[in-house]
């Protein structure tokens, strides 16, 4: 083995706290011994002789990065003792293929496995409550991984690298709804797909009707289902909860009790097809809910939005329609973009402000008409909608920003509700009429051609 040199920082002299064993020599294999309770940070920083490590059951403490960096650490037992999996604990260990865990950990800390790309296996017992970010960030070489029902956080990008996992599992549905994901590469489904409750696939996923709410990246890249039923007892659907769940077809019943759909929602489900009517419950739905849905044929928006926001049907290219309620005064980014097979839109005169790029992309629209009240044409607003023929602008407008109508090239009637005056008045941006068509602008008081 090398020589272990073991002895404790003397406080008494003003060296500091018992920060437990210091090594010496090249050891291969350390087993702690019988008594010893610490292991300080970086105990084993870059100790390449290490092959492997088995802790005794009276270690309580073992503290930041102490075996990071051992590329040739191959083989961890901890026995029952320790309560947590310490930050980078096992940090780019790249040689580490197996890990007992034992029941006594309740946390596995952050990046803790980072790099242990040579990881294969890893059982984590039924006592841990959370996983720290990217504790097991590329650990590539993982093909599966099942969540205890005791998990409730995971950090993260915790799983942000693990390419190679093709399967998770579960015991309990109701317990893996509860969990807190960080973020989508918190949820190892990102990358696997497949979710097994029980040990067989889920495809027809019916949420049990004691969740209230569907929290954040639940489902994540789930594109193993293919029918979702939302109980009624479901109050919130939470950020990406269901995003690219592709394999999810047929139409989408969203709960009469729902009040707030996330950023992300139901983004890429593009298998959702036909109506969707989203419940007039819904007082709130996040940045690109319904983005890159592109088989959804129509959409209600409800009478309690008062925004639109950021590419909430973007790139929905088979919509023919989408009907705004009168109270929204916002219209945000991107809304509409990409919204191909729309020939008609109508925009309530409750609308004050439209950003930019609403509209661009939106390649069958024919004709629309801006609301009084608007004050700017914004940036790329209706760029690239290449069938329009009009577009009726009213007086309150003050500045049509750079691009606002390139590539409208169908483009043959802009009218204009004031003067021909109040016209030039307009501040017009940097190529606002770009790749435009012969227009002419229609105003009260006569026409002025292109």
């Amino acid at each position: 083995m090398g020589v272990v040199i073991i002895y404790k920082r003397d406080s008494s002299g003003g060296g500091g706290d018992d920060l437990g064993p210091y090594i010496s020599g090249d050891v291969v294999n350390f087993v702690s011994p019988d008594g010893l309770t610490t292991l300080r940070q970086m105990l084993f920083y870059k100790h390449n002789s290490l092959q492997t490590v088995h802790l005794g059951s009276s270690i309580s403490n073992v503290g930041t990065a102490a075996f990071r960096d051992c590329l040739n650490l191959s083989s961890v037992t901890i026995e029952n003792g320790l309560s947590g999996i310490a930050d980078q604990m096992f940090f780019s260990c790249s040689s580490l293929t197996s890990v007992i865990i034992p029941n006594s950990i309740t946390s596995i800390g952050d990046s803790a496995f980072s790099g242990c790309s040579g990881l294969t296996l890893i059982t984590i017992p039924n006592s841990v409550t959370s996983i720290g970010l990217a504790a097991f960030q590329n650990c590539s070489g993982l093909t599966s991984i099942t969540i205890p029902d005791s998990v409730a956080s995971i950090g993260n990008s915790a799983f942000y690298g693990c390419s190679n996992i093709t399967s998770v599992y579960i015991n309990d549905l109701v317990k893996w709804c509860k969990i807190s994901f960080s973020n989508n590469t918190a949820n190892p489904l990102y990358y696997a797909r497949k979710l097994y409750l029980n040990g067989v696939e889920l495809s027809n996923l019916v949420i049990p009707n004691t969740i209230t709410e569907i929290k954040n990246y639940t489902f994540v890249d789930c594109t193993s289902l293919t029918s979702v039923t939302i109980p009624n007892s479901v109050t919130s659907i939470g950020t990406g909860a269901f995003m690219e769940c592709s394999g999810w077809t047929g139409t989408l019943a969203i709960p009469s009790g729902v009040t707030t759909i996330g950023e992300l929602a139901f983004n890429s489900c593009s298998g959702l097809t036909g109506d969707l009517v989203i419940p007039n419950s819904v007082i709130n739905i996040g940045n690109q809910a319904f983005s890159h849905c592109t088989s959804l044929t129509s959409a209600t928006v409800p009478g309690g939005i008062t925004t639109i926001s950021n590419g909430m049907f973007a790139s929905c290219r088979s919509m023919l329609s989408i009907t705004i309620p009168y109270g929204v005064t916002i219209i945000k980014q991107e809304a509409f973009r990409g919204c191909s097979g729309m020939t008609n839109f109508i925009i309530p005169d409750s609308v004050t402000n439209i950003e930019s790029w609403v509209f661009d992309e939106c390649s069958s629209l024919i004709s629309i008409i801006i609301p009084d009240g608007i004050t700017t044409i914004a940036y790329h607003m209706l760029s690239s909608c290449s069938s329009l023929t009009s577009i009726t602008i009213p007086s309150s407008v003050t500045s049509i920003e750079d691009y606002a109508l390139q590539y409208c090239y169908a483009l043959v009637s802009i009218i204009f509700t004031g003067t021909m005056a109040q016209w030039a008045s307009i501040t017009k941006g940097t190529r606002w009429d770009n790749g435009t068509g012969s227009y002419v602008v229609h105003c009260t008081d006569g026409d002025i051609p292109k």
